[in-house]
């Protein structure tokens, strides 16, 4: 089993540059990465860049979640509810002390 995997391109890049998410192995400990990549146009081959991060994996499906929650929140803006979210405090729904 190999300790890395490149599961691609988020958007299809752009002027030699793109956005990729991959997942490997680091000392024993797995991570996703959100990074920006850039192209060898003389070789077509693509190398990381430091733009972007590395996150954990036990935190991948918190930040999914908050992914998914931000999605929603510019779904709204986006059709022009926000006045209502703001209204019911939504947005901070995920920060509400307990």
């Amino acid at each position: 089993m190999s300790d890395e995997y490149d599961l691609g391109f988020v958007y299809t890049p752009v002027n030699g540059k793109g956005l990729k998410v991959t997942v490997n192995k680091f000392r024993d400990q797995w991570y996703v990465h959100l990074r920006e990549y850039i192209e060898d146009s003389e070789n077509s081959v693509w190398f990381p860049t430091k733009k972007g991060i590395a996150i954990k994996a036990e935190y991948v499906d918190v930040v999914a979640e908050m992914f998914a929650d931000a999605g929603k929140l510019l779904t709204n803006i986006y059709r022009g509810n926000i006045n209502t979210l703001l209204t019911e405090g939504k947005q901070l729904e995920l920060f509400d002390e307990e």
